[in-house]
């Protein structure tokens, strides 16, 4: 075997053993996503720096707006920021976690659902939210300035009802 080449022989038993377990567990402390690891942010911020959270987790406290077609947007402190809440689904949105259906999920759920034969819910609903934000910037020249906001939730928490219709 000569020296300075790589080969499979080689490669295969580079790391070996135990090395091989700690690379693994320090990649496992990477990839999962932690609560202590999720970054407070408020939506100013977000909303002023979206490029700064792109791919992080994070806890945000917002109320949550419901536009047609398809518009949400979270709200405090003056700011308003457009993006998608969704929730995790393999099938187009890879994250390793999955969503906890725990009794705030439901309460947030019910409450943001639209009433029967409308489009948007009128309730105003305050809640926290972790959850891996992604930020894509659109690099389309027909269409400056739009680009796609996106928080993919794990846990949304304190849950509270704080009004009917249109935002303040």
């Amino acid at each position: 075997m000569e020296t300075g080449k790589w080969s499979v022989e080689r490669g295969a038993h580079g790391i070996g053993g135990s090395g091989t377990l700690v690379a693994l567990f320090l990649c496992a402390c990477f990839l999962l996503p932690k609560a202590s690891l999720a970054l407070e942010v408020t939506v100013c911020q977000l909303q002023s720096h979206p490029s700064h959270f792109a791919g992080r987790m994070i806890t945000i406290r917002g109320e949550f707006h419901d536009y047609p077609p398809e518009h949400e947007s979270l709200s405090t402190g003056g700011c308003e920021l457009f993006l998608d809440i969704k929730t995790p689904d393999p099938r187009y949105i890879r994250v390793p976690f999955k969503l906890e259906q725990d009794q705030q999920f439901e309460k947030w759920s019910s409450l943001i659902a639209p009433p029967p034969h409308a489009f948007v819910s009128t309730n105003r609903v305050m809640a926290t939210y972790y959850g891996r934000f992604d930020y894509f910037p659109n690099k389309k020249k027909w269409e400056p300035g739009v680009s796609i906001r996106r928080l993919v939730i794990r846990r949304v928490s304190d849950v509270q009802l704080i009004g009917t219709g249109p935002p303040a």
